[in-house]
């Protein structure tokens, strides 16, 4: 299941992995523009999910570049549901409903800046660590 975190809870990641096979729909870009808040400069995102339809791929493409991830790339891999003489990772002309997707994309600008702001003594108590 998804986990829900807060801006100061956790990041920059360098790799961010999301496997989403059996939801319910479709994330859509504000999910994806999200996640590159949790994502370092530079860093990578990988998606694993399954589709029926060839515009549900489609989408999720577009979704993720217009969130503003860049080198959006498309796999198959079937993996062990191959059959004898079949390819575990065909190209993607070859995709048939249900094979197994792996996106990837990479976060080439940087996202936002999240401020901190200190109180006076934290400021101080800081001081005292460095």
């Amino acid at each position: 299941g998804a986990v829900a975190l807060g801006e100061r809870d956790v990041g920059p990641f360098d790799v961010i992995v999301e496997d989403f096979a059996y939801q319910d729909g479709p994330l859509g870009a504000p999910f994806w523009y999200a996640l590159r808040h949790l994502a370092a400069p530079g860093s990578t995102l990988l998606v694993n999910t399954l589709y029926d339809r060839r515009e549900e791929m489609d989408q999720l493409a577009a979704d993720v570049r217009y969130a503003g991830w860049s080198d959006v790339d498309q796999r198959v891999d079937r993996g062990l549901q191959t059959q004898p003489g079949q390819s575990r990772a065909p190209t993607l002309s070859e995709w048939q409903p249900n094979d197994n997707m792996i996106f990837s994309a990479i976060n080439r600008m940087p996202t936002p800046h999240v401020s901190l702001f200190l109180t006076h003594s934290a400021l101080k108590a800081s001081r005292k660590c460095i």
